[in-house]
């Protein structure tokens, strides 16, 4: 039976990082994933926008001018709230839309890590959660070696564990657990890891046999993206909505040990007022743990 359930804070993304922390905890919630739009926040408030993740740049903008007295209330907040990170996610932009080919591009994503990497150390994150670097080259195995070598030193300083998040499509690094553990071997370094999307492994890779790739994660797993689709497109929903079999998931879970919270992530549930929001989120929990205790 799942006894600890974590989400990511973004399920409240149209809410500033402190009043979303805030509706967490009032509705039980213990654990969540620090997500990269709000972790943009925090950065915001500390650093201006130098270090930014441009995929959440706007948003972050629009809700420092909304929100100024939120964003003020940044201080502090992460200790008296009772809520832990399970992880965090990182920034999308250092891997999916820094231009590969530029010069210097690594040197200027671990410029960006090592800000981000000092404020998660401040808040009280242990795990990052990042993406294989998007590529569709012929050495991108190559190309993931050499930055995540130099993530993972970065990574050291700061007493962080790098959670690689498995992809989607077959044609892009990382889609499988194999390929993950290949880098994670490469770099050989105990501080990287895998998180496991459900949804992205349904998508291609392990259709309809997530729990193929829950196995295969094994001692590697360390962060957990639970989502659910219909095995066409990346569709973030709760689990049950879709086809996995959740029940096969669960025992895969518990066979390899896991015993970390599992943390939702589903914006594909996310369109809807904030608080029709706070009612699925009740309801899939009592459903789910009625269905699967």
């Amino acid at each position: 039976m799942i006894d600890k359930w974590s989400i990511w804070t973004s399920y409240f993304h149209d809410l500033p990082v402190s009043e979303a922390l805030k509706e967490f905890s009032r509705l039980g919630f213990k654990w969540l994933e620090l997500s990269s739009e709000h972790m943009n926040e925090v950065i915001y408030v500390k650093e201006g926008e130098k270090y930014l993740d441009r995929t959440s740049f706007h948003r972050t903008i629009k809700m420092a001018r909304k929100y100024k007295t939120n964003f003020a209330e940044i201080d502090g907040l992460f200790e008296n709230l009772n809520l832990s990170f399970c992880h965090a996610h990182g920034p999308f932009d250092v891997t999916e839309r820094y231009p590969i080919l530029l010069q210097n591009w690594v040197e200027r994503g671990i410029e960006k890590l090592e800000k981000w990497f000092h404020y998660y150390n401040q808040v009280g994150v242990d795990t990052v959660v990042i993406h294989p670097l998007f590529l569709k080259v012929v050495d991108q195995f190559e190309k993931n070696i050499l930055f995540f070598k130099k993530v993972v030193k970065l990574a050291e300083d700061y007493s962080l564990k790098i959670a690689l998040e498995n992809r989607i499509k077959i044609e892009e690094y990382g889609s499988s657990v194999k390929q993950l553990i290949r880098i994670i071997e490469e770099v050989n370094s105990d501080l990287l890891g895998i998180c496991l999307d459900t949804g992205h492994a349904n998508v291609q890779v392990y259709r309809n046999n997530v729990e193929k790739a829950v196995l295969e994660s094994k001692e590697f797993l360390i962060a957990t993206h639970i989502n659910d689709n219909h095995g066409k497109r990346d569709e973030h929903l709760f689990p049950g909505k879709g086809i996995i079999n959740w029940s096969n998931v669960l025992k895969a879970f518990q066979e390899i040990g896991y015993s970390k919270p599992l943390n939702l992530e589903v914006p594909g549930e996310c369109n809807t007022t904030l608080e029709e929001r706070k009612e699925k989120l009740k309801k899939f929990l009592e459903n789910f743990k009625l269905l699967h205790s």
